[in-house]
């Protein structure tokens, strides 16, 4: 090996040696000539002579390979032997004229080391020369072997070199048919594709050109290809063209697959998606064969749905039908069902009979449908699966997913609100609370899920309804208070949590907890509604939102309940009170009526008016009473409002004297028609005394005046009380009609208040609305129906 590296550096410095020596010589004569000599005459050897020691190296840098090597050397000791026969002559003439020997032999030395020079100079080039023919043959070596087809023409247009592919291509069987040719006259562009597409003009411009063509082969065959033109410096151009039939054909296949998917994200029905899915692969992709089977978790089974009429065939050959195709414990089948990956049988028939059905197939491609179901397409011959045929089934097993996780989407939302009725109707926090876990159980598929509510003191979340599921995880459950929970955090914040993995969340309440995933949902003012799994990244999005709205139902629920059992015991005190004033209270002023009376009768003087003015006060408070039991009967809803034709005309005018008997400073404007009938109670004086008042007690203007009118149509009479006053603020317009409001709503007269009216003309079957008067002022809009028989009260 030694002796082999030394051998091969001796050639790769050969002309380096060679330089060498006559470097040697020239000092050798130098030293050992002609004493006379001087040095300068040696100058131009010992330059020559390190030239070429220089060149030898510049070649070494190349590493050519040892017979290159070998070959340059060879080439400059053949230039130096060529001189030597000319330096020796020379020599000899140069004495014999007596020309002293060191001269002679100095002017030889340098014959010599220009022969080697110029030897070795042609060697390189010649080396060079013979390793450019060689690349020029491998890359037309490697251009024969390439897929592509590759041509190039010169600045005319004609075929200066093609390759095999290119032949091949457009059906050509020798290149001598095609090369000196010109690119046009051979007919290979569908339509002047060259000249429609501008390429010519682009390629002159820019030098290149890149794109998709149509062309045509020897026999007329149109096809697609994608083409590259690039044009030298000598104005020769290169075009490589690659023929994309099969691209195309799997970009249309691809096209018409989405088209026929677009219409899942539409459909409500499975099965039309399914059978759709059937004629796709059918159609489609390559193998003609489908079949759909449906997941039976309860059985664990796979329960053939659907199948293409080719598959029907095939099973009725076999004297099998499409029920007889259910797929049982260890058929190859449920076995990729459950590994959730698409699997390509090549060769059906390699899987143990046991495995599979007796049918003649050859290739068959499983495709998980999540967890909804397995869909097979299948062929009968033995057939590897393309990769445009593998991106189209994954498109159209993921439209299958995206359709089917919608459906099932949409039928738990249907399914939840069929719940959230059936919560609705519950009447307290307990039922509502098991509704929701029943829920989340058996709808949403939440099988550990847990509401908290908060107790009386507002300072604990308790736990009062949880799944069976969440009994048999945990042996007790925690009583949450403040600080010391996940759960108290969201319910205090009002923020929701999704954990991934909550056993590596801070603050979770139990650090040992066996729940990974977790979410955590706040109901309001009322607790918090926690689900949860014992696997880690458990809920998707899906997931999340679908519990986000059973929590908001169920607080709706709950805030619903807490209102209803709010005004159950508000109409109980309103009960107690109405059944106060008629048997207490009534009572005891029919006792002391009758006593005024009867002392009336009995006495005389300021005695007998004394008791005379308590007889008429009686009379008040009696009347005042039965009004008020008549309010509370409307409020409370105990007993229905009787209504009847009552005279609107009558009780309006004995109203306004009433008022402006009272406000005597008041200027009044009425326009009211006689004998206006409206379907009403004995309290319209009471609403309508309430609205008088009202605008006269709250009207502070200098010069106070108050227009009252009534119009009629058809159907209703409109009462209109218009004031000068300060008027009602736009944001109080609605607010003054609501209990508990101050400014206008203040009580008046017998102390009912606007929210008294707007309660009472609404059981009228009338509304009551207030506007802005001009220039100052309000103006109050009653609206009545009108009686159906035109009679007085």
């Amino acid at each position: 090996m030694i002796a082999s590296s030394v051998q091969r550096g001796v050639k790769q410095w050969a002309v380096s040696l060679v330089g060498l020596l006559f470097v040697l010589l020239s000092v050798g004569l130098l030293a050992f000539g002609d004493t006379n000599a001087r040095p300068v005459e040696f100058l131009l050897p010992l330059l020559l002579a390190f030239s070429l020691v220089g060149f030898g190296g510049w070649l070494a840098r190349f590493r050519l390979a040892p017979s290159r090597a070998s070959w340059v050397a060879a080439w400059t000791v053949a230039g130096t032997g060529l001189l030597a026969l000319v330096s020796v002559w020379t020599t000899y003439h140069s004495v014999t004229d007596g020309i002293p020997l060191t001269e002679a032999l100095e002017q030889g030395l340098v014959h010599l080391t220009l022969g080697g020079i110029s030897g070795a100079a042609v060697g390189f080039f010649d080396v060079r020369r013979e390793e450019q023919r060689e690349l020029a043959a491998r890359v037309q070596q490697a251009v024969d072997a390439t897929m592509d087809g590759v041509a190039v023409f010169d600045s005319d247009g004609r075929f200066i070199s093609v390759n095999n592919a290119f032949l091949d291509l457009f059906g050509f069987d020798d290149k001598a048919e095609l090369l000196g040719e010109e690119w046009q006259s051979m007919g290979l562009t569908a339509g002047d594709a060259l000249y429609d597409n501008h390429v010519h003009e682009i390629i002159l411009n820019r030098g290149t050109w890149h794109g998709e063509l149509e062309v045509k082969r020897r026999d007329g065959t149109v096809f697609p290809v994608e083409v590259t033109f690039n044009q030298a410096d000598t104005g020769d151009t290169a075009v490589v063209v690659r023929e994309i039939t099969d691209r195309k054909d799997a970009e249309s296949r691809v096209k018409l697959l989405q088209e026929a998917t677009l219409s899942f994200g539409t459909e409500h029905d499975m099965d039309v998606i399914i059978e759709s899915a059937m004629d796709v692969s059918q159609s489609i992709i390559d193998y003609p064969m489908a079949i759909f089977w449906s997941y039976d978790e309860d059985a664990d089974k796979l329960v053939p749905t659907h199948a293409s009429d080719s598959t029907l065939e095939m099973l009725d050959e076999s004297g099998l039908s499409l029920d007889d195709a259910v797929v049982c414990a260890g058929m190859e089948q449920l076995r990729v069902f459950k590994s959730g990956e698409t699997k390509l049988l090549e060769n059906y028939q390699s899987v143990p009979a046991a495995q599979r059905f007796p049918l003649p197939l050859g290739s068959v491609l499983y495709a998980p449908i999540g967890n909804y179901g397995l869909m097979a397409i299948a062929s009968r011959e033995q057939k590897q699966l393309s990769q445009t045929n593998q991106y189209l089934v994954d498109i159209l097993t993921r439209s299958l997913r995206t359709a089917f996780d919608r459906l099932s989407r949409e039928q738990a939302i249907e399914d939840l609100q069929t719940e959230m009725r059936t919560m609705v109707e519950a009447t307290d926090e307990q039922r509502i609370a098991e509704v929701a876990m029943m829920t989340a159980r058996d709808v949403l598929g939440f099988p550990i899920s847990g509401i908290w509510l908060i107790d009386e003191t507002g300072t604990k979340l308790e736990p009062v309804a949880c799944t069976t599921e969440a009994d048999n995880v945990f042996s007790d459950y925690p009583t949450y208070t403040q600080g010391e929970s996940l759960s108290w955090q969201a319910f205090a914040t009002g923020t929701s949590y999704t954990f991934d993995d909550v056993s590596s969340v801070d603050g979770r309440f139990n650090p040992d907890t066996k729940m990974r995933s977790e979410l955590i949902i706040p109901l309001g003012e009322y607790g918090v509604v926690n689900i949860g799994s014992v696997e880690p990244n458990a809920f998707d999005e899906t997931d999340v939102s679908l519990a986000h709205i059973l929590a908001a139902n169920t607080e709706t629920a709950l805030g619903r309940a807490k209102h209803e059992a709010d005004l159950e015991r508000q109409n109980d005190r309103l009960e107690f009170l109405n059944s106060l004033l008629r048997h207490d209270i009534l009572n005891g002023m029919v006792v002391i009526q009758s006593r005024a009376q009867l002392l009336a009768d009995q006495l005389s003087g300021d005695e007998q008016r004394h008791a005379e003015t308590i007889d008429r006060w009686c009379v008040t408070i009696i009347d005042l009473v039965r009004h008020v039991r008549a309010m509370l009967d409307v409020f409370a809803g105990s007993t229905p409002v009787e209504l009847h034709p009552i005279n609107l005309s009558r009780v309006l005018l004995n109203e306004v004297d009433r008022v402006q008997s009272t406000y005597p400073d008041i200027e009044f404007s009425v326009s009211v028609p006689d004998d206006v009938t409206v379907r009403a109670n004995d309290l319209l004086s009471e609403v309508l005394g309430n609205v008088v008042s009202n605008a006269v007690e709250h009207n502070s203007s200098d010069d106070p005046s108050i227009d009252i009118s009534v119009t009629t149509d058809d159907e209703t009479a409109t009462v209109r009380v218009a004031d000068n006053g300060p008027g009602v603020p736009q944001a109080q317009k609605e607010a003054i009609f609501r209990r508990d409001e101050t400014g206008h709503a203040k009580t008046s007269g017998t102390g009912f208040g606007l929210f008294f009216v707007d309660a009472m003309v609404s059981q009228y079957g009338g509304s009551i609305h207030v506007e802005d008067n001009d220039p100052t002022g309000a103006v109050f809009h009653l609206t009545f129906p009108l009686a159906t028989v035109s009679s007085t009260a």
